[in-house]
Parts: structure tokens; sequence; C-alpha cells
């Protein structure tokens, strides 16, 4: 992640790990407050506030989290503890909590929360892997904002149209780096196939990753603002101009996920027209790749050595599973199993801290009751995506459901090849998408059951 690195006391697993864990926590909850002493005071200002008061701040920070999601990593994790620590003052003034009203899997959920800690067992040093699940607390909690404010969850429609935006900035801003990359205060080698920029993201894989997140919601508000002309334009604008930011990026997996997902969207939504622009976009590439091939060059790095790298880190974390199969090697500590495991000749893969598979990431690091748990987790979670969409009679809420469960697979596929849920830049979106997608299926199921309660006494 972009920007300085924190520091964390070296914990041993020596006395106590409980106690360990507990100072480590406290150090997580220090940070997030007394050294944002700014979002500290702003949190002590609002539980002073009336109602009214609170929902127009909630709604504030809820709108600067989905602009900042594709442009600042900084913001976005300051935009979530100031929700997080709001949760408590919501509950106190009386807001109601719906999270397994919504339907949301929370049982699952809380033995995802504590299975790394589990893991911890086969640790060598609890130091390394503290920080990581630091991380994985505050993203698996991020679903729990957007369930539990009804009062700012329903304008999830503006909030996402927000999110485009700032996307297709971000996009602009890759795109400009093709041609004045030299010039821009982040640039990168024109003449190589990444964009660099750490005003967004780390690198760019990422900043593609979250860019098909804003792809897929582009054509999805394209969809939903076909009575309002200005609003289809601006949504299709976007459409474009974030493929060509994706494209802009030189990455293969995102580019290739987002292409066609977007395709299966544009059919679905606009039937005939939506098959005649995908078929316009792939002339308008083909013909592009032929005046300038450096576009798509890296689809003919295939078989080169960072797929030989992939390999051999997947050897290593089948290894890794085969030393620790039932809690695994610890959250978060496949690069020190790389540093005692491999040899002189693969030494250099000591660079890479996670397994590039999110699936073997699991296993490998909690173990079969991790991966269990992993598998239950997400393949809930999908199962009600995809009932979701096929239930819905409502339009809007038919194109949202089927909008997210593309997203949410696009995130998955991606995470065959990368360890999408370790990087924070793209895990933060999809669980806040996550998070959107209960707090519509709830309302949804609200508003057809008061309909079908209408009918009845009718």
């Amino acid at each position: 992640m972009p920007g300085k690195e924190e520091q964390y006391p070296a914990f041993s697993f020596e006395p106590d790990i409980l106690v360990s864990f507990t100072a480590y926590f406290g150090v997580w909850v220090w940070h997030l407050t007394v050294e944002k002493s700014a979002a500290t005071a702003v949190l002590c200002y609002t539980s002073g506030m009336k109602d009214e008061r609170e929902i127009v701040f909630l709604n504030i920070v809820f709108g600067l989290l989905f602009i900042a999601m594709p442009l600042s990593i900084s913001v976005t994790e300051i935009s979530i503890a100031l929700l997080l620590f709001s949760l408590p003052l919501a509950g106190s003034k009386g807001m109601r909590y719906r999270v397994f009203g919504s339907g949301f899997p929370g049982i699952l959920f809380v033995l995802l929360l504590i299975v790394p800690i589990l893991s911890l067992v086969n640790s060598p040093d609890i130091s390394v892997s503290l920080p990581w699940i630091r991380r994985h607390f505050f993203m698996l909690l991020i679903p729990l904002v957007m369930v539990t404010v009804p009062s700012v969850s329903g304008h999830w429609k503006r909030f996402l149209t927000l999110f485009v935006g700032a996307a297709t900035l971000a996009a602009a801003y890759a795109v400009l780096q093709v041609f004045f990359g030299e010039n821009l205060s982040k640039p990168f080698f024109w003449k190589g196939y990444y964009v660099h920029s750490s005003a967004f993201f780390s690198q760019p894989n990422t900043l593609a990753e979250v860019l098909a997140f804003g792809f897929l919601a582009a054509i999805f508000l394209a969809r939903v603002s076909e009575s309002r002309r200005i609003f289809k334009v601006a949504a299709f604008v976007s459409v474009f101009l974030i493929l060509a930011g994706i494209v802009s990026t030189r990455t293969r997996t995102p580019l290739t996920a987002a292409v066609l997902a977007g395709s299966w969207l544009a059919v679905r939504f606009f039937k005939r027209k939506g098959f005649v622009a995908v078929l316009l976009i792939v002339i308008l590439g083909l013909a592009a790749n032929h005046f300038d091939d450096r576009l798509f060059w890296r689809f003919r790095q295939i078989g080169s050595h960072s797929r030989g790298d992939r390999m051999e880190i997947w050897h290593y974390g089948v290894s890794a599973i085969e030393s620790h199969p039932v809690l695994g090697i610890g959250y978060g500590n496949f690069r020190e199993f790389l540093k005692t495991h491999t040899d002189v000749s693969h030494r250099y893969l000591i660079r890479y801290n996670h397994t590039h598979c999110n699936v073997l990431e699991a296993f490998a690091t909690t173990g079969i009751v991790g991966l269990i748990i992993f598998l239950f987790f997400w393949g809930r979670v999908a199962w009600d995506m995809f009932i979701a969409w096929r239930h819905s009679r409502e339009p809007a809420a038919n194109a949202a459901f089927l909008t997210i469960f593309t997203a949410y697979l696009v995130f998955h596929v991606e995470g065959l090849t990368e360890c999408t849920l370790r990087d924070a830049e793209v895990a933060l979106p999809l669980y806040v998408l996550i998070g959107i997608f209960y707090v519509l299926r709830g309302a949804t199921v609200l508003k057809s059951g008061s309909a079908n309660s209408a009918e009845m006494s009718g």
C-alpha cells in the first residue's frame, strides 16, 4: 500500500498469545483514533449531534468514501474508520441494526473473522501475522457499515454514481499517462507497459481491478438512466473512458475479465444494441493494436518469466499446505515460509508475500479449517447474489443484483492469479458492494412483503 509504512511492536509468541493480540489491538485503536486526531474530534462532536445532523454527517462521510475508493487509499481508510467508529453512536441514537434481518451470513462472517487468529498457533513470529489480521478485520467489517445504517444506505444509487465519477477521473489520469507520462507529477516510462502512480494505487494491477468495478457500475447506471438522457450519455462516456483507462494500465487479467463481464452486461441490458456496441469496441481495439502494438503487448508476454514465477509460488504454496494442513502456516506468513524453504535458485521469490491465488492462500495460511470457512462464506455470498438476481421482478433491482454479482465473479476470477483479498485497494470496494447488496436485498424483500400484505388485505 502506498504511503508511510506503519511500525508495529515486535510481539513474540511468549508468554501469552491473547495478551499479545490484545496489546496489538490497542495499537490499532490508537492508530485509528489518537493518531488521527481530526477524525477523533469529529467523532466526539457527532456524539452530541441530534439525529438529523448525524445523518447529514454520515451521508458526507459515505460520499467521501465512494469518491475516495478509486482515487486515494488513504482517504478511503480514514473514511471507513470514521464510519466504523460511528456505528456505536448510531446504535445509541436508536438507529436500527438489521444485519441478520438483511440475510447477511452472520455466523459464517464471525468464523471468517476469527479463523486467522487460530492460525497463529503455527506462526513462527506473530508480529508478521498481526498487521495482516488487522487489515483483515478492518476490511471484513465494512459490509456492516452499509447494512447497519439504513438511513444512509437508502441512497446507495447516489453513492454508486460518485464512485463511477471518481473511477472516470482515475481512468482519465491513466489514459493521459500514455501520452504525457513524462510531464505528469507521477510519471511512468512511456515506452513500457505499466502505469505507475502512487497518487492512486500501489501498482497498475490494483488500479485496473478497481476500474473494472467502476466499468461495470457505469454500465449499470447507463441501464437505469434511460429516462434521463443527459445522465445516460454521461454514463456511456464513463463506460468508454474507464475501459480506455483499463487498457492503458497494460494489464492482462483485469482487462480480460472487464471486457468479458462488460460484454455480458451490455448484451443483457441493451440486447441488440449492446451486442453491436461490444462488436464496435472489439473492432476499435484491433485497429488500435494495429497502429500501436504496445497497447496489448503484455498478452504476448504469456509464458514469460512472470508466469514462471507464479508456477513456482504455487508450488511453494502446496508445500506450505503439506507442512501444516490443519491450521496452516499462519495468516500472512507466506513470505516467512519462503525464507526458510526456498533454495538459492528460488530465493528471489521472497519478494512476494502471498501465493498469488486467493484459494491457495487461504489453504496455505489457515489450513483446511480456514479453507472450509472461506469456501462456505464466499459460496454463501455468491448464492445469495445469484438467487436475488434470478428471483427479482423489479427491473432496476434486478439490474443492480446482476451487476454486483458480475463484479463479485470478476473479483474472484482475478483472484485465481492474484491475491485480491490481500490488496486493500481492491478488496475495500468489493466489501462495500457486498454491503450494498445485502441492504438492497433487504429493502427489496421488505417491499415485496409489504406489497403481498396489501394484496391479501385488499
